[in-house]
């Protein structure tokens, strides 16, 4: 650890996990030993002043791209979209953690509880995924390798455990399977079982022998393969006929959800493909051409978005496991008020959207899948 280092870094939000717009910077300043860290945030919007934990980035976990660990050592409180930090470390020992200076790789500003408020600013060329990290608890450094190291060679134990048990059971169906083949079947061989099968084959001769049709002409049978030929074509004929018929009458009939994806203006929404073919409607349109309940329509968080941003959003689903075929969604930004707000009329989920038309980078749609 040098004697004296000193830069400045820049912070990024990470929205949903994805890095979007610069919203402040970091000096961190080491003397002699000590170390001061200044943070300034500008531009992070929330409804009501809110207290963001400050977390340093250490032990970089290499087995999974982009996860760190995350050390609480502050907080700062948010207002009117600024907040400032300062704070005072020994730079050979943080908090008795026994973590220095060297060990971090970044600063992370965020809260437990809520992932969509994320900050990152990082120390070293690597990329982080938010969605990997671990927010943790003060604590020594070697006490939390040990559980780290516990914690993994369970679940290595586990794992290993499981796929034993799968490997045994596969064994045994494999076994059953061979021994399912090679069995013959019980009495075959037994001379009753044989008596009986010459028996009725016996019986089956005899029996044919008695229903064998008298002769005919060569002329008659083949007029009577020709009259054959001619009612078997004429059942396939009316089939087919019968069968065209219904799927025309299928081909016709269309889903009152579809009716709206017809002369649309299509919208990329999204980042991912889990929604597409994404449409701008009216509570109007939904009320016209499809069979949605009303109360959907009719609450108040829907109209309010809607004479906010003047559109709903509506698409289709990928395969699910929710069978879902359709969505609607209401624009918003995310914060906790709208977030109570829209769970209180049915719309839980939020998603981000990259649309260009809205710079906000907290702008997207609550929806529900339908």
């Amino acid at each position: 650890m040098a004697d004296y280092q000193r830069f400045v870094s820049y912070i990024y939000s990470y929205p949903g996990g994805v890095k979007d717009k610069n919203v402040g910077f970091a000096k961190a300043e080491l003397r002699s030993g000590e170390f001061k860290l200044s943070i300034n945030l500008r531009g992070v919007y929330t409804d009501t002043p809110e207290i963001f934990n400050v977390y340093f980035l250490v032990d970089r976990d290499d087995s999974v791209q982009g996860r760190y660990y995350l050390l609480p050592v502050g907080e700062c409180l948010v207002k009117g979209g600024m907040a400032l930090y300062q704070g005072l470390f020994n730079g050979g020992n943080i908090d008795g953690t026994d973590y220095s200076f060297d060990d971090i790789c970044g600063i992370g500003i965020a809260r437990e509880d809520d992932k969509f408020y994320m900050m990152f600013s990082m120390w070293e060329d690597n990329d982080i995924n938010p969605d990997a990290v671990v927010i943790g608890k003060k604590g020594h450094k070697k006490n939390m390798a040990q559980s780290d190291s516990r914690e993994n060679t369970e679940s290595g134990c586990d794992g290993q455990q499981e796929t034993d048990h799968g490997n045994q059971e596969e064994i045994e169906l494999d076994n059953q399977y061979e021994r399912a083949l090679n069995e013959e079947p019980e009495n075959m061989n037994s001379p009753e079982k044989t008596e009986n099968v010459v028996d009725k084959s016996v019986l089956a001769a005899e029996s044919k022998q008695e229903d064998k049709p008298e002769y005919k002409s060569d002329s008659e049978s083949e007029k009577e393969k020709k009259i054959f030929r001619s009612i078997y074509q004429e059942e396939i004929t009316e089939q087919f006929v019968k069968n065209r018929l219904c799927e025309k009458k299928e081909e016709k009939i269309i889903s009152p959800y579809e009716m709206l994806f017809m002369e649309a203006d299509f919208i990329d929404a999204f980042d991912d493909d889990y929604f597409y073919d994404c449409i701008e409607i009216s509570p109007e349109m939904l009320l016209k051409k499809t069979d949605i309940d009303r109360d959907i329509i009719n609450n108040s968080f829907l109209i309010h978005g809607f004479y906010n941003f003047r559109h709903l959003l509506f698409g289709r689903v990928r395969d699910n496991g929710n069978n879902t075929k359709y969505f609607l969604g209401v624009p918003g930004m995310y914060c906790n008020r709208e977030r109570y707000m829209a769970s209180m009329f049915g719309f839980n989920n939020f998603k981000k959207s990259h649309r260009s038309d809205y710079t906000n980078p907290y702008f997207g749609y609550w929806y529900q899948e339908l």
